[in-house]
C-alpha cells in the first residue's frame, strides 16, 4: 500500500566483481569488497523528498570524517550510446528522474556538475566526486534512480486511488565500498586518523620494567571508559619507543615512569607535537572524550 511507502532496506555485504586485472589498484579497486548499501523504495512523488534526505545523509557521515572538498555529479545518459543504453523506451521516466535530481540539490544547495554519458544502465544516478592526492577526479559514493528493477521483479503498490502502481528504488552507498573509502581516507590523512576513528587512541609507554604493572592498570581503566589503549612495554628505550608510536600516528602517547605513578599525573605528547605536557587523569578524560564526542 501507498501508506507502507518509503520503505528503507540497508545491508552491510560482501562483492564480488571480476574486475580486469590491469585495474585492479590496491584495496580502491578490488574483486571482493564490503558495501554500505541501501535500497529505498518510495512513490514517484516521493523520490525528490528522499534524495534530499540522503543528500543531508552524505553531508553528515562527509562532516564527520572530516571531507569538505567533494562534489555531485549528476550523471545523465547519452541516448546516441546504443551499445551501453540500449534503445531506452520510456525517455520520458528518465528525463523525470534526471529533473527531480537536479531539483533536488539545487533545494539542497548542494554543488554538482551535470556529465552525459555516465548514468547506470537502469538510470540517472548521482556520483560523488573527490580529488585524490594526485589530483585526480574519483568517485568515492553514488546515489542511483532504478525504474528496471521494479519492473522486472513486477513490483506493485496499490496508490492513493486504490489502483496498481510500480515504485520507484533510489539505491545509495554513503561510504562506496568500506575499503576504497578507507584507502581515500588513508591518502587523505596520510594515515593521521582523528583520535575518534584512530584504531589506537592512546599508547601508553613504560620507561622501565617496574612501570609495566602500572601503565598495564592504566591501560585497562582506559578500556572500562571505551577508549582504545595499547601498553608498549618492550625492552626499549624511551625514545625509540616514542618514536615507534610517532610512526604510527598515535593520537595521544602517555609516558610512565616514577614522576607519573607517584603524583597521579600524566606526561602525554598530543601528535604533532614534540614537548610533552602534564595534565590529571581526570582532566586528560575530559579533554579525550571531548575531542571523541566532537568528531576532532
Amino acid at each position: 500500500s501507498y501508506r507502507d511507502l518509503p520503505i528503507r532496506f540497508a545491508d552491510f555485504g560482501m562483492i564480488h566483481r571480476y574486475e580486469r586485472s590491469g585495474v585492479l589498484t590496491g584495496i580502491i579497486r578490488a574483486r571482493n569488497f564490503s558495501q554500505n548499501d541501501a535500497h529505498i523504495y518510495c512513490a514517484k512523488e516521493q523520490v525528490k523528498d528522499e534524495f534530499i534526505k540522503v543528500l543531508e545523509l552524505f553531508d553528515k557521515v562527509y562532516k564527520d570524517f572530516n571531507i569538505n572538498n567533494y562534489w555531485f555529479r549528476l550523471s545523465l545518459p547519452d541516448y546516441n550510446n546504443k551499445e551501453k543504453y540500449g534503445d531506452i523506451e520510456n525517455k520520458k521516466m528518465w528525463e523525470y528522474s534526471s529533473k527531480i535530481a537536479r531539483e533536488a540539490m539545487n533545494e539542497h544547495g548542494a554543488k554538482f556538475t551535470e556529465e552525459v554519458g555516465e548514468a547506470a544502465f537502469y538510470g540517472p544516478k548521482i556520483d560523488v566526486q573527490i580529488k585524490n592526492v594526485l589530483g585526480k577526479e574519483d568517485t568515492i559514493a553514488t546515489m542511483q534512480i532504478d525504474f528496471y528493477m521494479p519492473k522486472r521483479f513486477n513490483l506493485k503498490f496499490i496508490n492513493e486511488q486504490g489502483k496498481e502502481e510500480r515504485p520507484v528504488i533510489i539505491h545509495r552507498a554513503i561510504m562506496g565500498s568500506f575499503d576504497r573509502f578507507f584507502a581515500f581516507l588513508i591518502e587523505q590523512t596520510a594515515g593521521a586518523f582523528p583520535i575518534w576513528l584512530a584504531p589506537v587512541q592512546i599508547k601508553i609507554i613504560s620507561v622501565g620494567e617496574k612501570h609495566v604493572k602500572y601503565s598495564q592498570k592504566l591501560a585497562k581503566e582506559f578500556e572500562e571508559l571505551n577508549f582504545r589503549a595499547e601498553v608498549d612495554d618492550s625492552n626499549e628505550t624511551v625514545g625509540n619507543k616514542i618514536r615507534k608510536a610517532v610512526a604510527e600516528k598515535i593520537p595521544y602517547v602517555l609516558v610512565i615512569g616514577d614522576k607519573e605513578i607517584k603524583s597521579n599525573k600524566l606526561a602525554v605528547r598530543d601528535r604533532g607535537q614534540e614537548k610533552i605536557r602534564e595534565i590529571s587523569k581526570d582532566k586528560f578524560v575530559e579533554e579525550a572524550r571531548e575531542r571523541i564526542e566532537r568528531k576532532k
